[in-house]
């Protein structure tokens, strides 16, 4: 009895989480992002600023105050 077992993977595929991937989203300190993400904080009354691709939290703005 013979018994083989192939893998589904193609060959020229690197891995799902590269070193590739992280370099990209990777922003020295000191330089700044390519983009801006504006989110609304909602009831909560404030904006918050992230750069991305770094993903950093550059500023929490206060927009309303009782």
């Amino acid at each position: 009895m013979v018994f083989s077992m192939f893998s589904c993977k193609p060959k020229n595929t690197g891995s799902a989480v590269g070193a590739d991937a992280a370099a990209k989203a990777y922003v020295a300190p000191g330089k700044y992002d390519e983009f801006y993400n504006f989110v609304s904080g909602g009831f909560s009354g404030q904006m918050s600023v992230y750069g991305l691709p770094s993903g950093r939290l550059l500023r929490v703005i206060p927009v309303f105050s009782v």
